[in-house]
């Protein structure tokens, strides 16, 4: 039997480098892997350090403690210097580059260089995201683990050159994502100040023209509220495609964000028809009522065009508000301080928290005058659609490094 070779090279190079990459393993590349130390609980106080724990995905939110704070036994924390990668012994998420100092826990490790240009450790780390891949993540991924990965490496030049890629389009993608973190949070800010705070009958900021209180009333006065169905009918196994008639919607499409397409399954027409009551229609508000409770997906006219047949799961309602009522400003205020406490007040079950049709009826909401309803209503849309651009081009842009990285690299 004829032996197959390797291969040797990726599929998409820069054109001057033609040579096979060479066979390494990592520990002789990054010499010694170390780890972090182990913090009391009660030493996680408010510094100027960043801790970098196990949970950490994708260098997100750390915490924060003093510099020269003092592990378990009473040493000083290791301090570890800017351009290192940290991953966990056992959690693939927490695997990211630091350019900048930081701390981190006995369960984090740590490889640093002083030789390795930034170019390098992004060539490295996305080494050893591929291998994470197929890890079986039973075994902890230890030091010398990581020190025996074998993996194919170009020229030093090849290096930098892919490492430079990979940098110019990390900041690209960061750009975008700062750009949209600053966007949601002025969404929040908009939120707090355009829908009154609790015992207010007017918010804080207004558009010109409107002066009137605004009067509260119960949800069960302006909306019909609709339970998806749980009949003998209820879809199961077989019932779910991919593809076909009636999105039947998941806790997967109804977000924090609010509507995400992602992850689909549909029923088809027969199957729609044979189900109760929870078909969707245009201006409806979701609201999940189980598990993570509290998320609005609003059926506008963009979503109805792109999902022209949905029904709702077991553990969501449907809003369907009269016609004195504005429901994209319905939708909106759901999402305000004041719709996020009366969620949690009527919430109840500490396992399961839930959401019931009965008081859900009770939930209060304050309303202006119809005009400003719909005022408020279209400045969220415009800001929505904003936000939802900038999404589109962020998950684009993380499409084009994932083909990248597999064509780019052996």
């Amino acid at each position: 039997m004829t032996k197959i070779e390797k291969k040797k090279a990726p599929t998409l190079r820069f054109p001057e480098f033609t040579e096979d990459w060479e066979e390494r393993k990592l520990g002789d590349v990054v010499g010694e892997i170390q780890s972090g130390n182990r913090l009391p609980k009660d030493s996680l106080t408010n510094g100027d350090v960043p801790y970098v724990v196990a949970q950490t995905k994708n260098d997100g939110v750390f915490k924060k403690i003093a510099r020269g704070t003092l592990d378990y036994n009473g040493n000083p924390m290791k301090l570890f210097p800017g351009n290192s990668i940290s991953f966990s012994i056992d959690n693939p998420e927490a695997m990211f580059y630091r350019n900048a100092e930081f701390y981190t826990s006995n369960i984090m490790r740590v490889i640093h260089e002083d030789h390795l240009t930034h170019e390098q450790y992004v060539f490295i780390l996305e080494n050893m995201k591929r291998f994470i891949r197929g890890y079986d993540w039973s075994r902890k991924f230890s030091g010398p683990v990581v020190s025996n990965l074998e993996y194919l490496q170009p020229s030093e030049e090849e290096q930098q050159k892919i490492g430079s890629f990979f940098k110019q389009l990390d900041d690209t993608i960061a750009l975008h994502q700062r750009k949209l973190d600053l966007l949601k949070e002025q969404k929040k800010g908009y939120l707090q100040k355009m829908f009154p705070k609790n015992g207010a009958k007017v918010p804080e900021l207004r558009f010109a023209g409107f002066a009137d209180d605004w009067e509260e009333r119960k949800l069960e006065d302006i909306s019909e509220i609709i339970d998806g169905d749980r009949g003998k009918n209820y879809p199961s196994g077989d019932d779910f495609k991919n593809n076909g008639h009636t999105l039947f919607l998941s806790a997967a499409n109804v977000t924090k964000q609010g509507f995400v397409f992602k992850e689909t399954q549909y029923i088809t027409k027969l199957k729609s028809e044979s189900l109760g009551s929870g078909k969707v229609i245009l201006n409806d508000i979701i609201l999940t009522s189980r598990g993570s409770i509290g998320h609005i997906g609003f059926y506008d006219k963009k979503t109805h065009e792109y999902i022209p047949q949905a029904r709702i799961n077991s553990g969501m309602l449907i809003l369907r508000t009269d016609k004195l009522n504005s429901p994209s400003f319905i939708a909106q205020f759901l999402k305000s301080p004041w719709g996020i406490k009366q969620i949690k007040l009527i919430s109840f079950g500490s396992a399961q928290p839930q959401l019931t049709k009965k008081d859900i009826k009770n939930f209060k909401i304050i309303l202006p005058k119809m005009e400003e309803q719909q005022k408020i209503g279209s400045f969220f849309k415009q800001l929505d659609d904003i936000i939802a651009l900038h999404q589109r081009k962020l998950d684009l842009l993380k499409e084009q490094k994932k083909g990248f990285l597999q064509k780019m690299f052996v």
